[in-house]
């Protein structure tokens, strides 16, 4: 091959240390569409929102124990998978199964309303396996729409985020310190102000349009052997 797309710094630098003798190797998100940019997102933000795959490498098992600690607040979970009732399960020895709705498989066509309400949405994930590498999408989509972000603080995800910025980051596995963050948003209407401008700001720099183009000027570089 002439060249190789990593959708993340920490993806690239892995297969450079595992010895992958690419000419180049170059990193371009996915993003998102840029209809994302100029929708408006609803004024009510009411929930805390997960959205996305269930598996144990995501986190959600955390995000769930942080519920103990935010009384008062309501999770929705949007996504679907074999760890379902496993997970609802969880909500009930939590004592929290009141409070956490599990929405289920959201036709993505939907996944824009529940954005638009969410007061905080999380990437709470684990520093291990798929993680490490890691772009969610969602994470796009949290940033267009100005859903203050709460994210683990691993490296993958400070390529995008800045803790006190566009996000907070809390010690990956602990559920104090991820509720500790999502306290600070809610009691703090200047600071989620700040995190929802500043991420909406940036998630113009991640569109599928701006990827094409990297993609397409990559694909021009090697053609000319100058990747």
């Amino acid at each position: 091959a002439d060249a190789l797309v990593c959708i993340s710094g920490e993806l690239k630098k892995a297969l450079v240390d595992m010895g992958v003798g690419f000419s180049s190797i170059s990193v371009i998100r996915r993003g998102l569409p840029e209809d994302w940019l100029t929708d408006q997102p609803a004024a009510s933000r009411d929930i805390l929102l997960y959205t996305g795959g269930l598996y144990a490498w995501k986190g959600v098992d955390i995000l769930i124990a942080a519920m103990e600690h935010l009384p008062g607040e309501k999770l929705v979970i949007a996504g679907g998978g074999n760890r379902l009732n496993e997970l609802k399960n969880l909500a009930g020895e939590k004592g929290v199964a009141g409070r956490v709705l599990f929405a289920g498989q959201v036709p993505y066509s939907s996944i824009k309303s529940y954005i638009a309400r969410a007061k905080t949405a999380f990437l709470p994930n684990i520093p291990e396996g798929a993680s490490l590498y890691s772009s969610p999408n969602k994470l796009f989509e949290y940033m267009a729409y100005g859903a203050p972000i709460v994210a683990s603080d691993i490296p993958v995800f400070r390529e995008i985020l800045t803790d006190g910025r566009n996000a907070l980051l809390f010690k990956p596995g602990d559920p104090e310190h991820l509720a500790a963050c999502v306290k600070r948003i809610v009691n703090e209407p200047g600071l989620a102000e700040r995190l929802s401008s500043e991420a909406r700001r940036d998630a113009g720099r991640y569109t599928h349009e701006q990827a094409a183009v990297e993609i397409i000027n990559l694909m021009k570089r090697a053609s000319a052997g100058g990747a």
